[in-house]
């Protein structure tokens, strides 16, 4: 069953703009990729997710001998500033493929943090399975892809087999 990543983290995908490919065509990419997409896009969300967090931990709390009224102010204060802000740098996911047998992340409102996510997932989807997710190598001529030695075997004899070469 593949992840619906629109559902999972739909602040990622808060585009609606009916003509960005993300939206018009969906995740692109191989199911083999759906470990390698969720955890990029939970390592994007986890610092959001912090910040909420935070900010709801410091709206509960009520004045105690740990917690004087004016530090839990200062605190929601500053909470509030960083959740707004944790907010504004979410990039937001405009297409999502494959592409000469690699991972491809097109965002927007990408800050470094997250660009440096995407750019280590497209690294390892060079040597991951587009179809199983297993361990996996770059091949072919004009149509390149990435699949494990078991993936490649079944892939050929798909082909031998729709050609009518058995």
């Amino acid at each position: 069953m593949r992840i619906d990543f629109q559902e999972k983290y739909p602040l990622l995908f808060r585009n609606k703009d009916p003509m960005e490919p993300i939206n018009m065509f969906g995740n692109e990419c191989p199911k083999g990729w759906d470990e390698l997409l969720d955890t990029t896009f939970r390592l994007i969300y986890n610092k959001y997710k912090y910040r909420k967090d935070d900010l709801k931990f410091w709206s509960t709390k009520t004045p105690c001998d740990h917690f004087t009224e004016e530090k839990i102010k200062d605190s929601l204060v500053r909470a509030e500033v960083e959740f707004k802000k944790a907010e504004e740098n979410l990039p937001i996911v405009a297409q999502c493929k494959s592409k000469f047998g690699s991972l491809r992340l097109y965002c927007d409102n990408v800050n470094d943090y997250s660009q440096g996510v995407i750019d280590m997932a497209e690294s390892i989807s060079c040597f991951t399975c587009e179809y199983c997710g297993s361990k996996g190598k770059s091949s072919g001529g004009r149509w390149i892809t990435t699949l494990c030695p078991s993936c490649e075997e079944n892939s050929k004899k798909k082909l031998a087999s729709d050609i009518g070469v058995v």
